[in-house]
């Protein structure tokens, strides 16, 4: 959902597009990346890739 949600922003024309999930994220006690899951990194992984394609 994320990649298709991306890549369509971009081909909207969309200025920007926001990552957000439904987990909370106590950024006191560790840091973002360290708080996601194994989902949402591989998410991370393959954001470039799906706003740069056409």
């Amino acid at each position: 959902m994320f990649l298709t949600a991306v890549a369509g922003a971009r081909r909207a024309g969309a200025a920007g597009w926001c990552f957000h999930t439904d987990a909370g994220f106590d950024l006191v006690a560790a840091g973002f990346f360290d708080q996601l899951d194994e989902v949402e990194l591989d998410v991370i992984d393959e954001l470039a890739a799906a706003a740069a394609a056409p």
